[in-house]
């Protein structure tokens, strides 16, 4: 009797769990290149918790470069697709990148404050950009384009980040 191979299994985040899971390579289809890095693997998953399809990405970037011994990068899910909002170019490099940082807190980590804390940034960052003092934000309106608008809500919100601040700085 022949003995029957297992099937590989990948760590990928699956969106209908919330969770991170080993998932079961259903197929897969790669593209090899002549070069190093240029090589593709796509490959269909299934979450082995809620049997959810996931559809990812991996390229050979990594072992190409010698950072791992890995023959495939880390996964980049295609399928279902992750509501990651892309900020323009026109935005400063360390906004775009706090709000990379807050996204990731509250997505994968979970990690609330943190996310309130890095949305703070981003908020101070912005203010700084359009030369708001911190003191004065909410008045500080006419230093923003006329799409700016001050809401009830965000300034709820600033107040809710300056008592999560001092509350990091007394524990």
């Amino acid at each position: 009797m022949a003995k029957r191979k297992s099937k590989e299994t990948i760590v990928a985040n699956c969106t209908r769990c919330s969770a991170r899971v080993s998932a079961t390579v259903e197929g897969e289809y790669n593209e090899y290149f002549d070069e190093p890095g240029c090589s593709v693997r796509w490959a269909l998953l299934r979450c082995p918790d809620c049997y959810a399809p996931i559809l990812i990405s991996q390229d050979d970037e990594d072992a190409r470069y010698g950072h791992t011994t890995e023959p495939w990068s880390s996964t980049q899910v295609l399928y279902p697709s992750v509501n990651r909002r892309q900020l323009g170019q026109a935005v400063p490099e360390p906004i775009r990148k706090a709000f990379t940082e807050a996204r990731t807190c509250f997505d994968d980590a979970k990690a609330y404050t943190a996310c309130a804390i890095m949305c703070r940034k981003v908020l101070e960052g912005i203010c700084d950009s359009h030369n708001a003092k911190k003191e004065t934000w909410p008045k500080d309106s006419k230093h923003f384009p006329t799409r700016v608008y001050w809401t009830k809500d965000f300034t709820n919100g600033l107040k809710h980040c300056e008592w999560l601040e001092t509350k990091r700085r007394t524990t």
